[in-house]
């Protein structure tokens, strides 16, 4: 068992550059919050985009969001976090679809919850290419069966600029 542990500021790490292989699993336990909090929706669309990028093919997510009634606390709140609060549109419960749709990670599992704080922990497993490759075959095969009147979807990077 090969097991590494990093306390770092993980927006900024250059991981990837250092690493040199995939992580089979990446733990993303009660660190939702302060990073949005700190980065904004940005940051934490960051976040789950270097997560599956780091991940290997087959590799798991395992994430414990905070709920946003968490965020309206002001206990340990700076003035800067307080006023990014503010601005947030990007909630906890949008993170599962979020992930879902544009990360490219398949629908959650859920393994119940985390006692005391009850959240639960969510497995988002990233696709092996060969799974990723039969959901654009079916995605598109949907599309040209709506014809011209369906709906079509736009696939788009983010890119994230992160300032403390």
């Amino acid at each position: 068992l090969n097991l590494e542990f990093r306390s770092e500021n993980f927006l900024l790490s250059e991981i990837e550059d250092r690493r040199g292989s995939a992580f089979d699993v990446i733990l993303c336990l009660k660190v939702t919050k302060w990073m949005h909090l700190h980065w904004a929706d940005d940051g934490v669309k960051a976040l789950f985009l270097k997560c599956f990028r780091l991940l290997r093919p087959g590799g798991t997510m395992v994430l414990e969001a905070h709920e946003w009634m968490s965020y309206m606390s002001m206990k340990h709140l700076t003035a800067h976090s307080r006023a990014v609060r503010e601005k947030l549109e990007f909630k906890p419960e949008d993170f599962s679809a979020y992930l879902v749709d544009s990360v490219g990670f398949d629908p959650p599992d859920s393994v119940g919850t985390c006692p005391p704080l009850k959240r639960p922990l969510m497995l988002f497993r990233r696709p092996t290419a060969e799974e990723a490759a039969s959901r654009a075959r079916s995605s598109a095969s949907e599309t040209a069966a709506a014809g011209p009147t369906g709906a079509s979807v736009a696939s788009e990077s983010t890119a994230a600029t992160l300032e403390p």
